[in-house]
Parts: C-alpha cells; sequence; structure tokens
C-alpha cells in the first residue's frame, strides 16, 4: 500500500498549493502529514469523520481549523488528477460531505462543541421503589444482589 504521506511534498511545490490561503500554506504539510496518519492505510468513512472531528481540537487559530477540508479536499483532488492515487477522488466526495458538519463544531467564539454523554443508567435511591418491578423499595429487593 502506498504511504500518501509520501506525496505531501509534491503537493506542497504544486501548482495548486500556491493557490491556498498563506495562513493555511503554513501548517499545510504537518496536518495533512497528521490527517493521514489518523485514517490510516485504508480508512472508511467512519475513521474519515472521526479524524476530522478530531482536527478541529488542534492549537491553531481557527480561520485555519475552518479551512481543513477544504486544504484536505485539494489535496486528495491533486493526487487523484495527478494520478497519483486515483481512488482519492472518492474522498474528495467524502470530505464535501463532511465539511457542512465539520464547520458547525465551532462555536461562534472559536471553541469546539463536545459530544453529549447520556447515563447509560439511572439512579435510584434506596428508598425509591425498585426498578425491576417488584413494587417493593430498592433497599430490601434488589441493592443486597448489587452490594
Amino acid at each position: 500500500m502506498t504511504d500518501l504521506r509520501d506525496f505531501i511534498s509534491d503537493y506542497s511545490t504544486s501548482d495548486r498549493f500556491l493557490f491556498l490561503e498563506p495562513s493555511l500554506k503554513e501548517s499545510a504539510e504537518s496536518l495533512l502529514a497528521h490527517f493521514l496518519k489518523e485514517i490510516g492505510p485504508a480508512p472508511s468513512f467512519a475513521v474519515f469523520k472521526a479524524s476530522l472531528r478530531s482536527m478541529a481540537s488542534l492549537e491553531l487559530p481557527l480561520s485555519v481549523r475552518q479551512r481543513i477540508p477544504l486544504l484536505l479536499a485539494d489535496f486528495f483532488g491533486f493526487l487523484s488528477d495527478s494520478g497519483r492515487f486515483p481512488a482519492a477522488r472518492e474522498w474528495v466526495g467524502d470530505v464535501r460531505i463532511l465539511e457542512k458538519e465539520y464547520l458547525n463544531y465551532f462555536r461562534t467564539d472559536g471553541t469546539v462543541r463536545g459530544e453529549t454523554y447520556k447515563k447509560k443508567t439511572i439512579d435510584v435511591g434506596r428508598n425509591a421503589p425498585c426498578p425491576c418491578g417488584s413494587g417493593q423499595k430498592f433497599k430490601k429487593c434488589c441493592l443486597p444482589l448489587i452490594s
């Protein structure tokens, strides 16, 4: 399997790279290397999504973090159009699909929204009815079984 990180230097000397914003150019090579390391050799859509989400939390200016999907789409387009890795054309579509969701991770102040955590169990007080449905108090019914 081809290591796509080998093509980052080719991309950074290409004409496509010249059209990137200067602030994005400074971090482009390290961002691409980080992303390609995260996704591994055979990424799925879910891996792309998780890796892109993790990039939102990097210690970079907000303007750079918001343009990461554009950088990735351009890099994958370069790989496909230049014939270095034709399968990357599909990844351009994946990045475009995830771009809006990625931008929604950011709050107006530039911080990243966290994921909502939902407890899998309910809290039961000692004197509450037992959740098993027996009608007894929890302390008399099932509490001794789990203590």
